[in-house]
């Protein structure tokens, strides 16, 4: 398990977000499945880059968004919204 905390892709975040890491013989996984963060990558440094990508479009796509969304949608911005600190 990783534990990421403070600084997270480029946003200050409350508490603390946790991957659970998996090892497919190739590559190493990481996910948090509220959040629906997925990655792998042959190296751990390489598979940290895309959970961070992917938590920036969540902030930008659905916390920050005053689009319709769906019920599931929305929910997902309340989960992003509560971890960020503006």
């Amino acid at each position: 398990m990783i534990i990421l905390a403070g600084e997270f892709a480029g946003h200050w975040i409350r508490g603390a977000i946790t991957l659970e890491v998996t090892h497919d013989g190739e590559h190493l996984c990481l996910q948090n499945s509220s959040l629906g963060l997925y990655a792998c990558g042959e190296t751990l440094s390489e598979a940290m880059r895309m959970p961070g990508d992917k938590f920036e479009v969540l902030v930008e796509e659905y916390a920050q968004s005053s689009e319709p969304m769906s019920e599931k949608a929305r929910e997902l911005g309340k989960k992003v919204r509560e971890l960020v600190i503006p």
